[in-house]
């Protein structure tokens, strides 16, 4: 529940256009991780 506070709070103090960045980079990130996790199963 902490984390939905501070989620909420820096929500609050951005912009959405700056939120929307965030999260799409999240996103990104996570995405890339996936993929160099499989890539050795993929190669070998």
């Amino acid at each position: 529940m902490d984390v939905a506070i501070l989620g909420t709070r820096i929500y609050l103090g951005i912009s959405e256009a700056a939120f929307r960045k965030i999260v799409l980079s999240l996103l990104t990130l996570s995405g890339v991780a996936l993929l160099a996790s499989a890539l050795p199963k993929l190669i070998g």
